[in-house]
């Protein structure tokens, strides 16, 4: 009968454990089993070469995720028809059970937006004058509180 030496056993030990946990990264979730988590992973990888592959569009912008056969596509086209024509692609892939599209159009914007600023800031109204020709810094207002002092010992 053959024994295994006594410094091979801890390597062995340690072996199992790592076999151990390179298996728990493929357990089922509770809602989906690890076979079903690689056929999603595969299905959206199809469904972006797909995308990718189309002749007329190209989908750069687009997220895939797919969910129990369920497809949803995500991000930014610039027109309906590259909407339409993504969700149509989608479609057509093999084991695709369903498609949602929440493709969104990208803003079109007359101007370009600064870098920072959102389309909805930009001020449209040109005068920084009152009617009077005075400046808005200079112009008094009943409204507005009076500066305060730094100094917290003088100022309550």
């Amino acid at each position: 009968m053959q024994t295994i030496p006594k410094f091979l056993k801890p390597i062995a030990g340690a072996a199992a454990a790592l076999a151990m946990l390179a298996m728990a990264g493929c357990m089922s979730t509770p809602d989906r089993s690890a076979g079903r988590v690689l056929d999603d992973k595969m299905i959206a990888s199809k469904v972006k070469g797909a995308l990718n592959d189309a002749r007329v569009y190209k989908f750069d912008d687009v997220k895939v995720t797919a969910y129990k056969g369920v497809v949803q596509l995500s991000g930014f086209v610039d027109t309906p028809e590259q909407k339409d024509k993504a969700g149509e692609v989608a479609k057509r892939v093999d084991w695709v059970r369903d498609v949602v599209n929440n493709i969104s159009l990208k803003p079109r914007d007359d101007y370009p937006t600064p870098t920072g600023r959102s389309s909805g800031e930009r001020n449209t109204d040109r005068s920084t004058s009152t009617e009077s020709g005075a400046d808005r810094s200079t112009s008094s207002d009943a409204t507005t509180a009076p500066p305060r002092s730094p100094d917290r010992s003088t100022n309550p």
